[in-house]
């Protein structure tokens, strides 16, 4: 496998303290990269293999990880349109579950996550919780009415 590259156009890149949020504005989608997914993606440079990218995570992160982990997260990210070159994922055989690949890890800070969420259009999203303007027929009185008013006299008692 040739090393992998990040894709970097038409993406809105956010740092977060311990997450690392991409939209990628072709398809409108928010992908969330935890500490060792972002460190992978942001280390895909054509430069560093998957042995480099382990090195990587356990430099910044100062937790192990192994070659199956950062295989994975590249699998996801690839599949995700982060990446410039397409990786496959590994078939069942060859490619560790990520419940035994995290029971070889010493921390699941190590495991590469990539969580998606689709955004919504910019339309939908302006309609959510909005109520058209009230419209009120102008206020109307009815109008006043005199009626004839009599009088009649003060009765007097017998």
């Amino acid at each position: 496998m040739d090393n992998p590259i990040a894709r970097a156009d038409d993406l809105i890149v956010k740092k977060l303290v311990d997450e690392t949020l991409v939209y990628d504005c072709n398809t409108q989608k928010v992908h969330s990269l935890n500490a060792a997914a972002a460190v992978v993606w942001q280390h895909c440079d054509g430069n560093h293999t998957i042995a480099n990218l382990v090195a990587r995570i356990q430099e910044k992160l100062g937790v192990a990880s192994n070659e199956a982990a950062v295989e994975n997260a590249l699998a996801d990210l690839s599949q995700h349109r982060l990446l410039k070159t397409s990786v496959p994922k590994a078939t069942s055989k060859d490619r560790l579950s990520r419940r035994k690949m995290l029971g070889q890890l010493t921390t699941a800070l190590a495991l590469p996550v990539v969580l998606t969420v689709t955004a919504p259009h910019a339309k939908a999203q302006a309609s959510v919780g909005t109520t058209p303007p009230l419209t009120t027929p102008p206020l109307t009185t009815p109008p006043l009415t005199t009626a004839p008013v009599t009088t009649s006299p003060p009765m007097m008692g017998p």
